[in-house]
């Protein structure tokens, strides 16, 4: 129950940086330095989505049946 509500809140973040994502790139107005601002908005976004689908990927991992498989390495 617990892994269940935590994909849940890692999934929002996946969404809520997809969000600030898109918003970027549909509404960019160029104006003088204000693009080194949005290079930086638009890392970061990448840098949130980019730790919580890898969060995602972890709790699949940790929850496939492949974890019950003995480690034979």
């Amino acid at each position: 129950m617990i892994l269940d509500a935590y994909k849940l809140f890692v999934e929002s973040k996946i969404e809520e940086a997809d969000a600030v994502i898109d918003n970027i790139v549909n509404n960019q107005v160029s104006v003088g330095g204000h693009n080194f601002e949005t290079i930086k908005d638009i890392d970061k976004a990448f840098s949130i989505k980019a730790e919580y689908e890898d969060k995602l990927q972890l709790l699949h991992d940790y929850t496939s049946n492949d974890r019950d498989t003995p480690n034979t390495n």
